[in-house]
């Protein structure tokens, strides 16, 4: 991946709450790491120019809950830092590829227009799954991607998750 597709955040790490994190602060510490992404953020960084990536392996991402809206909370994982960087990498080629093809997610004007047309007229419909997040399954992924992707982005998430409010590490495959 070139150097000029990543995109680093401050937001929150497994590691590290969004008070504590800065673009520049998590690309001048160790980076967290879960295992099976080492390989891979060992040679990005060498790639990047660091001699002696300093890697931190940690076994899980950090699980935790944000509000949905005025009534329930969403779950989320906030991932190593150095899985992050791999999946922003990842994100921004994938957009930039399929923006080649006329497929810009970066714009939603097609979308609203859309729905706009939708709303006034009825002759389109909208579907909002209810809980379509939780409906994400892992074998699906596999069945619809060679299997040198699919070995990759596996690699590069988090294989266990950890919840403080819990105490307790789940195994997510």
């Amino acid at each position: 991946f070139p150097v000029t597709i990543w995109h680093v955040t401050d937001g929150a790490t497994a590691t590290k709450s969004r008070k504590e994190t800065s673009p520049t602060r998590k690309m001048s510490v160790w980076q967290d790491v879960s295992p099976k992404a080492a390989p891979f953020l060992n040679l990005l960084m060498k790639y990047w120019g660091v001699k002696r990536p300093r890697l931190h392996m940690t076994r899980a991402n950090r699980i935790s809950f944000v509000p949905k809206n005025w009534k329930t909370d969403r779950t989320i994982a906030c991932e190593p830092s150095g899985n992050m960087l791999l999946q922003s990498g990842v994100d921004q080629w994938l957009k930039s590829r399929l923006k080649k093809f006329g497929c810009d997610l970066s714009d939603q004007s097609r979308n609203q227009f859309l729905s706009w047309l939708a709303s006034v007229s009825g002759l389109y419909a909208t579907v909002d799954l209810a809980m379509a997040s939780d409906t994400i399954c892992y074998n699906l992924p596999a069945w619809l991607q060679p299997e040198e992707w699919f070995t990759f982005l596996d690699a590069i998430r988090s294989q266990d998750g950890s919840c403080k409010e819990i105490g307790e590490y789940r195994d997510w495959e």
